[in-house]
């Protein structure tokens, strides 16, 4: 009972914070639907909020995952109460309490805060997620980059990460991103990986004048990727393209985090200087 009392005094002070939070959210929102509103990167990391590691379970037997157990307002998983109620009658009882309830509402306001937000993360995935600073493996003694200027296109291909159709896993998905889905996102397929005929790195392109990615090149350590977005939904979602069923012989059905619009950034870690500075309006919805 002194954990469930604790729990209580700690869930009021954070949803007063949440509550004050309201109108600094509001208007932060304009910057994930207005190209025209700017912000340092600094100012970025100060006013909105670095996701979590994990949004979603890993696997049946894993820790839960905060924003997933927002989401679907599960208060046992959010709150850790799973051991102190570890049977469905237990649980059954203590939804009759006050105490339930006045968790539960908490973790409505959680829920709200968590899709009334804007959040910030480093570079992309980190298995075939690139930045400037990765250096290619093309046998040669001198430094060679993965990331390089593309002379003829005027721009930048980098990598966001892997996709395994044959694994059908929501870290290896078309325009995912760390857990989230950017399905507005434009991706080039190259079929690079040996893991299977079908799987491919996927990039997108960055252009830029030649003088500003000069500078970058010259500057590889000092260079940040950071990405401002907002969390939609949890999404039962099916990929059923060529790449998918030629590997798995039928749709991929996997749960996923849907994302809302996005910002990248690319720019100087010591100057600030920002060199690329774009928003993905989130793709409207029938």
């Amino acid at each position: 009972m002194k954990q469930i009392c604790l729990l209580i005094v700690l869930i009021d002070i954070s949803c007063n914070v949440f509550s004050q939070d309201t109108s600094k959210a509001i208007f932060m929102n304009s910057y994930l639907t207005n190209q025209s509103v700017k912000l340092s990167p600094s100012k970025i990391t100060e006013y909105f909020h670095e996701i979590d590691n994990t949004l979603l379970r890993m696997d049946r037997m894993g820790p839960p995952a905060s924003f997933e157990s927002a989401y679907n307002l599960n208060v046992f998983d959010y709150f850790n109460l799973c051991d102190s109620f570890d049977s469905d009658l237990k649980k059954n009882v203590f939804k009759q309490t006050s105490n339930y309830k006045i968790l539960a509402d908490s973790l409505k306001s959680i829920r709200a805060w968590y899709l009334n937000s804007a959040f910030y993360d480093f570079g992309f995935d980190a298995v075939s997620g690139q930045n400037f600073t990765e250096e290619a493996n093309d046998g040669y003694s001198q430094k060679a980059y993965a990331v390089n200027y593309n002379i003829q296109r005027k721009g930048f291909f980098i990598g966001i990460g892997d996709v395994l159709p044959y694994h059908c896993s929501n870290f290896f998905l078309p325009k995912v991103v760390k857990e989230v889905e950017f399905s507005q996102l434009s991706i080039t397929k190259v079929y690079n990986l040996f893991q299977s005929k079908r799987s491919y790195t996927q990039y997108i392109f960055i252009p830029m004048e030649q003088d500003a990615a000069l500078e970058i090149e010259n500057n590889r350590e000092d260079i940040e990727i950071l990405r401002v977005f907002n969390l939609k939904s949890i999404n039962t979602a099916t990929y059923a393209d060529p790449d998918f069923i030629a590997e798995n012989g039928k749709p991929c059905i996997v749960k996923i985090v849907k994302g809302g619009s996005l910002r990248l950034l690319i720019y100087n870690k010591k100057t600030e200087r920002i060199y690329f500075d774009k928003l993905y309006i989130q793709l409207k919805t029938k």
